[in-house]
Order: structure tokens, then C-alpha cells, then sequence
């Protein structure tokens, strides 16, 4: 049976050291616009509820003001993503009935296929994530039932783990083409996308 009152909240992680790119990637200009407004950008255009962007502080200076927007500042990256995911978790409205966790640098995000996540919830998943061939990740539909377990995550482990435990329970959401999965680790990776971002 649906679920009208589901209540998904976005959370966009984008506290990352980035030591594979060596700079902050996400502050990196793509047509003029900072790498991580794109992923974000479709988030608050999308139907989430609300959207959490957890960060450092250089990133929550330079976000952009809007009523669905939370920053919250992850001022420890080094202990890595189940810190930032954590961090996420604190900042949830108290109505949130499932997570989508983001990755900030996945700038070919659409708020269509955020959207299907959403209407996944409302269907009565629990748990979901993108997938293209070997590819399973984010963005990654969680349930609240499932918070106890992500608050024991340590070091730099985000959701995949739990997906992996519950893998009969996922559903995987395919992608228009194997572009969505794209994310920026290198400078190489920002030139790929530049040229077949619009």
C-alpha cells in the first residue's frame, strides 16, 4: 500500500578530503557554477523534502540559501565518510521516514532520477541505490528502521554495507545511460564531464 506521508530527506556528503584530486574539487568551476551546486541543485529542485548538505566549512560559506537546505559542517573529513554520514543522520527533521544519501560530486544528478527514489519511499521501499552493471551506489534510499546500524559505522564506510547485508531486500534503480554514475576523483574526471555537462 503507498505510503503518502513518507518523508524522504537528501543527504548530499561533500566533506571529503578530495587527496586524489589535490584541492577542494567540489569549489572547482564547471560553466561558472562551483562543482557541488549541480548535485545540490538537483536535490532542492527535485520532491525531497529536505535536503542536508554536510560539509566543511569553506563549502557551507559559498551554499546557497534555501528553505529546504540544512548545512551542516563536518569539521573532522579525516575520520572519514561514516563521520559525514553520521553527521547527516543528526541533522534529520524529525518527520524524515528515509535517507537518500548523495555524493556531491556526482554533478550529471537529475532531479527526474532523484525523483524516482522518492516515489520508490512512497511505494513502501525500504532500501535502494543506483545501479549500472557492476555499479551499485549512490544515490542510496535508506529507511529509518536502518539508522541503529549506520550510527556503527567507523572510518571511511558509508551505506554500501548495509545494501550489501540486505541485498535480497534493494531495489536498483537503472539509470537513463552509465553517465549518471559519474563521479570527479581527478582533474580528468572534471574535463570528461565538462564536456557533456549542458
Amino acid at each position: 500500500m503507498p505510503d503518502l506521508s513518507a518523508h524522504v530527506a537528501g543527504v548530499i556528503l561533500a566533506a571529503g578530503l578530495a587527496s586524489r584530486f589535490g584541492k577542494n574539487k567540489l569549489l572547482e568551476p564547471i560553466k561558472g557554477r562551483p562543482l557541488f551546486e549541480y548535485a545540490l541543485g538537483a536535490a532542492l529542485k527535485s520532491k525531497l523534502q529536505s535536503v542536508i548538505l554536510v560539509c566543511g566549512p569553506e563549502l557551507a560559506g559559498a551554499a546557497p540559501r534555501h528553505p529546504k537546505l540544512i548545512c551542516t559542517v563536518n569539521d573532522n573529513p579525516q575520520a572519514g565518510q561514516a563521520l559525514s554520514l553520521k553527521t547527516g543522520l543528526a541533522s534529520l527533521p524529525p518527520g524524515a521516514s528515509h535517507m537518500l544519501f548523495m555524493l556531491a560530486d556526482q554533478p550529471l544528478m537529475t532531479p527526474e532520477l532523484i525523483d524516482r527514489f522518492c516515489v520508490l519511499a512512497r511505494e513502501g521501499m525500504d532500501l535502494a541505490c543506483l545501479g549500472w552493471g557492476d555499479y551499485l551506489g549512490p544515490p542510496s534510499l535508506v529507511a529509518r528502521e536502518y539508522m541503529a546500524e549506520l550510527k556503527e559505522l567507523k572510518g571511511d564506510r558509508g551505506a554500501g554495507g548495509l545494501l550489501r547485508k540486505y541485498r535480497e531486500r534493494l531495489r536498483v534503480v537503472t539509470p537513463p545511460d552509465a553517465r549518471f554514475i559519474w563521479d570527479v576523483d581527478r582533474p580528468q574526471d572534471l574535463d570528461k564531464i565538462k564536456k557533456v555537462l549542458k
